[in-house]
């Protein structure tokens, strides 16, 4: 009886020295509290210890270029501050490639979809379900209205076109993510390249 009352107690122990965890890594990077300096202590002189030897290896130019790369993410994720710094003298390069590569992840999600659009569009009742839910009569236009509404359903995606691609109308969206596998959602001008299409309604 005893050791079950250890170890519920222990459990429990655990669990709230999780959920305590979380609370405070949430409060972190939401609303950059910290706690006292003294319990961040033992945290704050491992995080130095780290600190100090990955600085080290980045000035180090007899190291791998691989090594140096290496210290430099560990630097960065030691110091938030730094990514900040480092991402304004960029021009926001490491943030906007680090969205970018989740939006084209879910850009490639989608694409897979118009293809199994077929499938349903192959059994009457459905089609004519997706007829009345999305509109169009023929097999391309209803597929293309289809795949615009998951586009807009996804807020990834969708925030990450709203924000780079704030001038494409709905068919543009589209014939970007069908086209995704060759213009990548790159966000610059000569690297993005769709056809005029009709203007937005």
């Amino acid at each position: 009886m005893s050791d079950n009352t250890s170890d519920a107690g222990t459990f429990l122990k655990f669990m709230g020295g999780l959920g305590l965890g979380i609370a405070m890594t949430y409060a972190y990077t939401r609303y950059q509290w910290e706690m006292p300096a003294v319990v961040r202590l033992p945290a704050m002189v491992t995080s130095a210890t780290i600190s100090a030897t990955a600085d080290s290896d980045l000035y180090n130019w007899d190291l791998p270029f691989e090594a140096r790369q290496r210290a430099a993410a560990v630097i960065i994720g030691q110091n938030p501050d730094k990514f900040i710094e480092l991402d304004n003298a960029t021009g926001h390069v490491l943030l906007n490639e680090m969205q970018r590569q989740r939006a084209l992840r879910r850009a490639m999600i989608q694409k897979t979809a118009w293809t199994a659009f077929d499938v349903a569009l192959g059994k009457p009742a459905l089609r004519k379900a997706l007829q009345r839910k999305y509109g169009g009569t023929d097999d391309e236009q209803l597929k293309r209205n289809m795949l615009a509404a998951r586009i807009a359903e996804d807020e990834i995606l969708d925030g990450f076109l709203r924000h780079h691609f704030p001038d494409l109308t709905r068919d543009d969206r589209v014939d970007l993510i069908l086209d995704v596998g060759q213009n990548r959602l790159k966000t610059t001008p000569e690297q993005v390249t769709l056809e005029p299409s009709e203007p937005r309604l």
